[in-house]
C-alpha cells in the first residue's frame, strides 16, 4: 500500500498539469494524450474490451451512486457494441439485457435523467432500438418498483410513494423528450 501511494503521489506531482480531475474521475486535459495512453497500454480492440469489462465488473456489485450511474452503463454499452458486431439477431436481447436492466432501474434513471447525462440515455436506447422498447421497459420497471413498495407496511410506504411519483414525473418528461 505504501509503495502504491508513493507511485500515485509521484505520478500526480509529475503530471498534475496534464490532468483534469476535480472529482474522483481523472481525465487528461487534451484528447491526444488520452489517445496516446490508450494506444500504448491497450493497442488492440481486444485489449480495450478487456479493460472495459474489468471496469464494468468493478461497478457490478457496488452500491448505486453518481459515479456508478455515469460509468457502469457506458462500460456495458461499449461491451455490448463490441459483441453485437458478430452476433445473430436472436442474441441481441441477451447482449443488451444488462444495459437495459441498469438504465431502467428507477434510482439509476433518476440520476441519469439530468442535463449532463440525458444524451447518454438517448444514445443507449438508440443502440437498443428494435431490440427493446423504452416505454414498455420503463413501465415494467416502474410497476416492479411500485410492487416492492406495496409490500411494505403503511408507515414505510410514505416515502416510497413520493419516490414513485417522482419517478413517474421524470419518466413522463423523458417520454416527451423522446417523442413518445
Amino acid at each position: 500500500a505504501g509503495a502504491s501511494r508513493w507511485l500515485w503521489s509521484k505520478f500526480w506531482w509529475d503530471c498534475h498539469d496534464l490532468l483534469d480531475g476535480a472529482s474522483t474521475l481523472i481525465n487528461f486535459h487534451h484528447p491526444t494524450l488520452d489517445d496516446q495512453v490508450v494506444e500504448r497500454y491497450m493497442p488492440t480492440e481486444v485489449d480495450r474490451q478487456k479493460v472495459t469489462m474489468q471496469i464494468a465488473q468493478h461497478f457490478e456489485d457496488k452500491p448505486l451512486n453518481y459515479r456508478k450511474a455515469e460509468e457502469y452503463p457506458w462500460c456495458l454499452a461499449a461491451n455490448a457494441s463490441y459483441w453485437i458486431q458478430t452476433a445473430q439477431p436472436s442474441e441481441y436481447k441477451h447482449i443488451w439485457r444488462r444495459l437495459k436492466e441498469v438504465i431502467t432501474d428507477m434510482d439509476a434513471f433518476l440520476i441519469l435523467y439530468c442535463d449532463e447525462f440525458v444524451s447518454d440515455l438517448h444514445d443507449y436506447w438508440g443502440m437498443m432500438e428494435g431490440v427493446y422498447d423504452l416505454v414498455d421497459e420503463y413501465v415494467a420497471s416502474l410497476e416492479g418498483h411500485h410492487g416492492k413498495t406495496a409490500m411494505a407496511g403503511e408507515t414505510e410506504r410514505i416515502m416510497p410513494v413520493w419516490h414513485i411519483a417522482r419517478c413517474q414525473d421524470a419518466l413522463a418528461a423523458y417520454f416527451v423528450d423522446c417523442g413518445r
